[in-house]
């Protein structure tokens, strides 16, 4: 299977006066230039380069540099077959980017959180990547993405087989409580979450409205109520919950539906003109009729903690989808017509200096004894592991939920990842030392981090979390 992950680092720079703050886009922009100018295609939220020796059957052949929501720098390495060659080509990239950043006097960050950064209105305009998507969804729906603007993941990105893909969902979503208590580095130092030792579920529940027309948005973010048991329910999650969002690229081209129908509703009802649609850029409206290029946008509008990507095969029939689902063969038409089903966990807060391909590995040899994991996992109801995630919000490492105590359930699945590892025969164990050494100490990345502020303040935070 390939593997590669999404490393998110927030960027912070020292003022005028010697104080630390966030970084502005406009200094983003600079370090794009500069990387056009050294051979990387520049776009407007980052840059890009091929990589000659990627493999064959990878969605993206390119490594990647942008920004998201905030002042956060995101590296995506071209997939690879093991986690060494992933860390290779971090540290290859990282040797090419720091450079252009000291220049700037801008540092990057192995944390979850930006702390030289809030959640205030005029912070996140402040600090912003300006893009049209965000802004639609903050004036036409009503999110607040103020409450994202701060936080950092790594997001592991993996092949799954098709006929476990489903399974593979459902358990990312298990175990999300799990990750949380193991890799949070995501405290609440401001005290605006309640002194949360993980803000990133909050900060994205936050994120989406809770009431009005657009109330049901908040069924796209962190973890389904109900579990997933099959491609049906996942595509009901995806395409009926909630009126679907925009449609274009992720980055132009964007227009939404004026009668703000679901993504089914969409495609099956579309009146005989078309629907009538308004730029997100420009406000023209036009009308439009539904195509399966549609549909295969719709996986990256879905902000759970885990969720499936797909790459279609050519030629694909809208018309066969919608009579298949309606049929009840949606898998087959699926198994059918997909090149490729990758799985992205979403719930990992950005990892400590050193420690950066702890996560891959932990999903990477988990995936690799799937049917052990998938037992454990599946020993407990779905309702223990939704109410997990959430006791990992704010309670210690050491601590006992619903009778069992923490770092014997998170040892369990360690071992598991362990044999996974050794499995692939690919020298990746030493990868899960730091996880190891968690459960000894019986401490957490945000915990030490709380701790280190206490004893240092916010200066002290950065100096131990600086990529150097």
């Amino acid at each position: 299977m390939l593997i590669s992950a999404e490393f998110e680092l927030p960027a912070v720079t020292t003022n005028n006066i010697g104080g630390l703050e966030a970084v502005h886009p406009d200094v983003f922009q600079k370090v794009w230039k500069e990387l056009n100018q050294i051979g990387w295609e520049r776009t407007a939220f980052g840059a890009h380069r091929a990589l000659a020796d990627a493999p064959i059957d990878c969605v993206s052949a390119e490594q990647v540099i942008s920004t998201d929501s905030g002042p956060t720098i995101e590296i995506a390495p071209t997939p690879a077959l093991s986690i060494k060659e992933i860390q290779r080509q971090l540290i290859d990239v990282c040797s090419i980017l720091r450079p252009l950043l000291e220049k700037q006097n801008v540092i990057l960050l192995g944390s979850g959180v930006n702390p030289a950064l809030g959640t205030s209105r005029d912070e996140y305009y402040l600090y912003r990547t300006p893009r049209p998507a965000y802004d639609y969804a903050i004036k036409q729906r009503g999110w607040q993405h103020g409450s994202i603007i701060n936080i950092a993941a790594t997001q592991e990105v993996i092949d799954v087989p098709f006929e476990k893909s489903i399974r593979v969902l459902n358990f990312m979503y298990r175990i999300a409580g799990v990750i949380l208590f193991l890799f949070r580095n995501d405290p609440d130092f401001t005290g605006q979450y309640g002194g949360r030792l993980s803000i990133r579920p909050e900060a994205w529940k936050r994120h989406v409205p809770y009431f009005g027309h657009f109330k049901n948005d908040r069924y796209k973010v962190c973890l389904p109520s109900n579990q997933i048991t099959s491609w049906n329910e996942y595509l009901a999650l995806l395409w009926e919950n909630n009126p679907m969002f925009v449609l274009g690229t992720k980055n132009s081209g964007l227009v939404f539906i004026k009668d703000h129908p679901s993504f089914w509703e969409f495609i099956t009802k579309a009146p005989a003109g078309g629907w009538e649609t308004e730029s997100i850029e420009t406000g023209q409206r036009a009308f439009l009729q539904p195509e399966f290029n549609h549909l295969v946008q719709t996986d990256w509008t879905y902000m759970g903690f885990a969720r499936l990507r797909w790459l279609w095969k050519d030629n694909v029939s809208l018309s066969d989808l919608i009579s298949a689902r309606q049929n009840g063969k949606i898998d087959e038409f699926f198994s059918e017509n997909l090149k490729k089903v990758l799985i992205e966990n979403r719930s990992t807060a950005t990892q400590p200096p050193g420690e950066e391909l702890s996560s891959l590995a932990f999903v990477v040899g988990l995936l690799a004894e799937f049917e052990k994991s998938e037992k454990l996992a599946n020993s407990r109801p779905y309702s223990f592991w939704l109410a997990l995630a959430h006791e990992a919000e704010f309670a210690p490492l050491r601590s006992t939920f619903d009778g069992v105590y923490v770092p014997a359930l998170v040892r369990a699945f360690l071992e598991i990842a362990l044999e996974g590892l050794a499995s692939r025969n690919l020298d990746e164990k030493i990868f899960l030392l730091p996880l190891f050494q968690r459960l000894v100490d019986g401490l957490s990345p945000s915990e030490r981090s709380l701790q280190t502020f206490k004893d240092g303040g916010m200066t002290a935070v950065i100096e131990k979390l600086e990529l150097v």
